[in-house]
């Protein structure tokens, strides 16, 4: 299996009924990574992760003053049986990723932002979309969920699943 690494912005909050939906709706190993923010698509392996590389995170982190955020519903991609909540404002993220691509520019992607996402629910069956959109709003209706920025985190692909290697708190 081919290891992959992302770097990834957790919410304070912890969402149970969000973490079950995902659960049940997500086709994937990654569904192990709780609701988060993709900040990076790769990063370092584990075993590249040294004490330089922890200590710009560590200083990322700590300089970046907490933000809150809403999870805007619901969105889908037109081309992947993708479906998410949308972050809200994103210029305290693009900010946090601008200093993630100054200090770590071999994983800048030319500069370009993705397009930040919560993912709910993924590789499903094409005929499923509007099911499971409808499951969401009648669990959690249509207005946005609040959220703080709690810590960026290092999850790893492992033979067992993803995992979260090591979190730097916002702020602190």
């Amino acid at each position: 299996m081919e290891k992959r690494t992302v770097l990834c912005l957790f919410p304070k909050e912890r969402i149970r009924k969000i973490e079950g939906f995902r659960q049940k709706y997500i086709d994937n190993p990654g569904k192990d990574v709780p609701f988060h923010v993709t900040l990076l698509s790769e990063f370092y392996g584990k075993d590249d992760i040294n004490e330089q590389i922890s200590e710009k995170l560590f200083s990322i982190a700590k300089n970046t003053e907490a933000f809150s955020f809403d999870a805007l519903p619901i969105s889908t991609f037109p081309t992947t049986n993708v479906i998410y909540l949308t972050p809200s404002p994103v210029t305290p993220i693009e900010k946090l990723v601008t200093e993630l691509y100054n200090q770590f520019p071999e994983f800048s992607n030319g500069g370009k932002f993705p397009v930040f996402h919560m993912t709910l629910a993924y590789r499903y069956p094409d005929n499923m979309k509007e099911k499971i959109i409808s499951k969401y709003l009648d669990k959690f209706g249509s207005e946005r969920i609040s959220l703080t920025a709690g810590r960026i985190g290092i999850c790893i692909q492992e033979d067992s699943g993803w995992k979260e290697f090591i979190s730097y708190k916002i702020g602190e």
